[in-house]
């Protein structure tokens, strides 16, 4: 069978959370000889993962072009001349021309919930969603509660819809040294102890939330000394939490870090205290897994997919309101070790659901139904 790839997430050092779920996914079926003959389409040659780079599978340039002509004209032109079988695309656009199966992957719908963006834009994102799932022949979502979400918004996909949850890669089972995580802690928060968000600063991320409620407990005296990371953030958002932060004279307790690579990150989630989120909305929830996996225990609220991901590994605020959150911060730090020890341990064991290769193995299962 003969398996095209949309690689164009390959797109840097900083990985995107579709570019990470995509090398997750093909990695192992590579490694496993699977009997697949891929071919990836790329923007950036020298961004491929390198499971990717030293195999054998052709590699096809794409010109720089407009997305939508990319999208409906050379992609389907490219997909003929390889006589593809199977066009897998790891978002929720696919070309809507051309005889071959079409996969799709809706992480979550935010993109027909988004808010602020023209009405023009938001119709014509709610149109390319609407005609990839008419045209996909299956459509994998990362929970059963994007599975919902996504049937209640299009109808036509329900059909279709198989939940594949995203998994780790196998970089995330080898323990951080000491000296690693002693270093993360030294760097990002001159060796104090501190709670962790990874993540962007979108709105419904409520990041603006977790400073609120963190400055609050300090400005209490219940944050211990310790103090919060936030790690990631975009460029849209991160101005406005950069302010709020100053506006509260916090800019020595709560601290943004921009761009910090995996193999530091890896090393951070082991270093921090607790693992925080204020999200109200996630289609899987990579950094909660991540942080478990690490071992750093998780506080967040759980809804939408979070009672999935996470479940009773975390540590539940009564809601997320700014006394919410803060007093669930207080009471996470003032937790006895050997409680705080038993969400570590129930982090891990919830982690292990999403072991390297659980998703490469349902994914030749979808191929096996696809094909047969």
């Amino acid at each position: 069978m003969k398996l095209a790839v949309d690689a164009r997430e390959w797109t840097g050092p900083v990985k995107t959370g579709i570019g990470r779920y995509l090398e997750n996914l093909v990695t192992p079926l590579l490694a496993a000889e699977s009997g697949l003959e891929f071919v990836f389409f790329v923007h950036e040659q020298h961004a491929l993962p390198p499971a990717v780079a030293a195999s054998e599978h052709e590699v096809v340039p794409l010109p720089a072009q407009r997305t939508q002509v990319v999208d409906q004209h050379v992609l389907p032109r490219l997909a003929r001349e390889e006589r593809v079988d199977v066009f897998f695309s790891p978002y929720y656009k696919v070309p809507l021309t051309g005889r071959f199966k079409r996969i799709i992957t809706v992480h979550d719908i935010m993109f027909l919930r988004l808010e602020g963006v023209g009405a023009v834009k938001k119709m014509l994102t709610r149109f390319q969603a609407r005609a990839a799932a008419r045209k996909a022949d299956v459509i994998l979502v990362d929970s059963d509660f994007t599975g919902r979400d996504l049937a209640e918004a299009v109808p036509a996909a329900r059909s279709k819809i198989r939940t594949l949850y995203p998994d780790l890669g196998a970089e995330w089972l080898k323990t951080p040294a000491p000296e690693e995580v002693a270093e993360a802690r030294r760097r990002y928060a001159e060796d104090r102890p501190f709670l962790l968000y990874v993540g962007n600063f979108k709105p419904h991320k409520n990041v603006d939330r977790l400073v609120e409620a963190f400055s609050r407990l300090a400005a209490e005296g219940r944050a211990a000394g310790r103090c919060l990371l936030l790690a990631g953030g975009d460029d849209t958002n991160a101005p406005r939490i950069e302010a709020r932060i100053a506006a509260r004279h916090q800019g020595a307790d709560i601290r943004i870090c921009r761009n910090v690579e995996d193999a530091g990150l890896h090393a951070l989630y082991a270093a921090a205290d607790w693992f925080v989120t204020a999200s109200s909305y996630e289609g899987f929830g990579y950094p909660v897994v991540e942080a478990m996996v690490s071992g750093c225990p998780v506080i967040c609220g759980l809804n939408t997919s979070l009672t999935e991901v996470a479940g009773d590994a975390a540590f539940s605020p009564p809601n997320l309101s700014r006394s919410g959150l803060c007093d669930a911060f207080a009471e996470a730090v003032s937790m006895g070790l050997d409680e705080r020890a038993a969400y570590i341990e129930k982090g891990r064991q919830r982690a292990a659901a999403f072991a390297p290769g659980t998703a490469a193995a349902a994914f030749c299962d979808v191929l096996g139904m696809l094909t047969s």
